[in-house]
């Protein structure tokens, strides 16, 4: 049976992440919580409140110190940005964080050598339309951002990630789909019928002032509960992923 697995993420930090793990549970999905400690101007969400997402057995993940882009700085500052993170959010969970996202999806070859520099395993992107379970753990892609955009706004954005292979994916699997309900279940679909991961990216504070919350319902009760399909955080979809046979090849770099 091919492998499948479902995961979430949510960046920022803040007070609606809570209302929104509570939604994940009640369907038993897990998500990846990415806390930027000084996002806007200051950090959203309590440490308290960081502490219940732990309990709920949600991932908490960095999402840098300050939200600015780590494109255009230098190696020490992109380094003190993750160190200095992931140390402050270990302090207040007690667990540790290896998990990390890109802020606005972001990415140099500088910011994704510094990962293993400074203590994570992985680092997520806002590389969309992608199902793979073999990827590059430093350029961890997803399968949808779950906000409502246009034809042009998405392919500029993949165009901006040199996300060629997504591109093709959208239009092969998902047919230029732009509703995310509707993109969301033609991707999960695809993953469960061929192995995949399906990655879900958002941020709470934007599902809530969109008016979102139902469509996000409408995805996640579609891909629940499914026989033999893993329900994972980032990190744990990770690992699930480098245990899956090899048929005797090498595993992908």
């Amino acid at each position: 049976m091919p492998l499948t697995i479902v995961t979430t993420s949510w960046d920022d930090g803040h007070h609606t992440d809570l209302r929104l793990a509570d939604r994940l549970a009640a369907y038993a999905l897990k998500g990846t919580f990415y806390v930027a400690l000084n996002h806007p101007g200051n950090k959203d969400i309590e440490d308290d409140e960081i502490r219940a997402l732990q309990r709920m057995g949600m991932e908490i993940g960095s999402h840098t110190l300050s939200h600015r882009l780590l494109t255009g700085r230098s190696a020490e500052e992109v380094r003190y940005e993750l160190r200095e993170s992931k140390a402050r959010l270990e302090n207040i969970g007690g667990v540790p964080v290896v998990a990390f996202s890109y802020p606005e999806g972001a990415f140099t070859p500088a910011a994704c050598a510094a990962l293993a520099e400074t203590g994570y395993t992985l680092g997520r992107t806002t590389m969309a339309f992608r199902t793979p379970t073999k990827f590059d753990p430093a350029r961890m892609p997803i399968s949808i951002d779950f906000r409502r955009a246009s034809r042009v706004g998405l392919a500029r954005h993949a165009l901006r990630d040199a996300n060629i292979a997504g591109l093709a994916d959208w239009v092969r699997l998902a047919r230029l789909e732009t509703d995310p309900v509707k993109l969301g279940k033609l991707l999960f679909d695809a993953a469960l019928a061929n192995g995949g991961i399906f990655h879900v990216n958002a941020r709470s504070w934007e599902i809530d002032g969109n008016g979102l919350w139902q469509d996000l319902d409408a995805l996640i009760s579609h891909v629940a509960h499914r026989p033999g399909v893993h329900y994972a955080t980032n990190s744990e979809a990770l690992s699930l992923t480098q245990l899956e046979p090899q048929c005797g090849h090498a595993k992908a770099a």
